[in-house]
């Protein structure tokens, strides 16, 4: 059984703002895809935090799809789990995740990046990321206990006031 839990951190992108930061088998996430995957996902955010640096925030329909994505409904769905800090929206990196609900245990079954392409000044719609994706080769999957993934979404609702 894999481990999964939320602990408050810095980044190397996120200068000295602490964000919440999202750990698999005691490891940071966004640091276990440098190493895996590419040195590039190192400093990549939880697309599950609300706030950037106080100045800018994702759109609403941004926000409102990821918790939506959160939600465990005995299905499987793809959900944003790291995005580029620079925009903390949908516009730049996005890697996303294969999430199965399987009534006690919740697998992450395979990650990717969400490869929609969208024109210069069109708007970003959150119903297509992941859509059109490149899946890693020999990521996950990983199985958490229910109760304790949802506690990692939970700790990110609570950070921000919102009542999941």
């Amino acid at each position: 059984m894999d481990r999964i839990s939320v602990r408050k951190g810095l980044s190397p992108h996120m200068g000295n703002i602490e964000h919440l930061a999202i750990y698999v088998n005691e490891k940071r996430l966004d640091e276990y895809l440098a190493e895996r995957i590419s040195k590039d996902y190192l400093g990549l955010i939880p697309a599950w935090l609300d706030y950037y640096d106080g100045s800018y925030a994702p759109s609403i329909r941004e926000k409102e799809y990821v918790w939506e994505q959160t939600q465990l409904c005995y299905d499987t769905r793809v959900l944003p789990v790291l995005l580029c800090p620079d925009d903390f929206d949908f516009s730049c990196t996005i890697v996303i995740v294969e999430v199965t609900d399987k009534g006690e245990l919740v697998h992450w079954n395979r990650f990717g990046i969400d490869c929609t392409e969208f024109e210069p000044g069109e708007d970003i719609f959150p119903q297509y990321i992941g859509k059109n994706q490149k899946w890693f080769d020999d990521i996950g999957p990983f199985v958490f206990k229910k109760s304790e993934y949802q506690q990692c979404i939970k700790s990110f609702c609570t950070s921000f006031g919102t009542d999941n």
